[in-house]
């Protein structure tokens, strides 16, 4: 019920004073949270920017950078801040292939899940597991 009203109320980014700060309140009230765990942003870019930033761990460097696999099907902002991250070396992206009826190259999703395993063998053996 509380998301219902959440989304009512405040999910119209015409209304002028979506974002005004007793508003704000309210929705950070219903959602039983801190006002340091939610964040209002403009749109979907921002705040899929903000997701997947926000997701790396704050000890990630370049020798632990996370293989991220994506479809090239995925939205535009998604696919724009996951190749930022590979831009500056913090993650490595891998673009899943697809065909024309928009379904994964299998031979290639094997191929990275048999990758996936050699590395965790590799870890494990090398007493870093």
């Amino acid at each position: 019920m509380k998301y219902h009203i959440i989304l009512s109320l405040f999910g119209n980014t015409k209304n002028i004073d979506y974002i005004d700060g007793e508003q704000a309140e309210k929705a950070v009230e219903l959602l039983g949270a801190s006002p340091r765990e939610v964040v209002f942003t403009s749109g979907a870019a921002e705040s899929i920017n903000l997701a997947i930033q926000g997701s790396r761990s704050p000890n990630a460097s370049a020798e632990t950078k996370p293989c991220i696999t994506v479809m090239l099907v995925e939205y535009k902002a998604v696919l724009d801040t996951y190749y930022a991250l590979s831009k500056k070396e913090l993650a490595e992206i891998v673009s899943l292939r697809i065909d024309s009826k928009g379904r994964l190259d299998l031979v290639q999703r094997q191929n990275l899940y048999e990758r996936l395993a050699q590395y965790l063998v590799d870890s494990t053996e090398g007493g870093n597991g």
